[in-house]
């Protein structure tokens, strides 16, 4: 498995300053909803963060996103979603998603610049 509190420390590090990031995973088990949470305590400065999850030999990618208080994240992965192969939702602050390999690319372009937009309106 490749996720480790070394991962998180280094997310936490490469990304100190950032309000928005995403950290990749992969192995056999998922660990999407626990890194989330624990960089979204750790990182004072982060706004939203998502976590990917790509199981060796699966044609989906899986994520889940988080938000700080007043960044909700729901809508953007509902609007990320729109047009594409996969399945997601959750709460204002917090949801998951699950994605075809082939559409992962645009629905990240998505988020990301949703997201950004987002922290854009503080």
């Amino acid at each position: 498995c490749l996720v480790s509190y070394t991962n998180v420390w280094y997310a936490k590090t490469k990304n100190k300053e950032e309000s928005y990031f995403v950290i990749e995973h992969r192995g056999k088990t998922s660990y999407n909803r626990q890194l989330v949470d624990d960089l979204l305590y750790r990182c004072k400065d982060a706004k939203i963060i998502v976590s990917i999850y790509r199981k060796n030999g699966s044609d989906l990618v899986s994520g889940s996103i988080r938000g700080k208080p007043g960044y909700t994240i729901n809508d953007i992965i509902a609007k990320g979603l729109e047009g594409l192969s996969g399945r997601g939702g959750g709460h204002p602050n917090g949801g998951g998603f699950a994605i075809s390999k082939e559409d992962y690319k645009e629905f990240q372009r998505r988020v990301e610049e949703m997201s950004r937009e987002k922290i854009g309106e503080d």
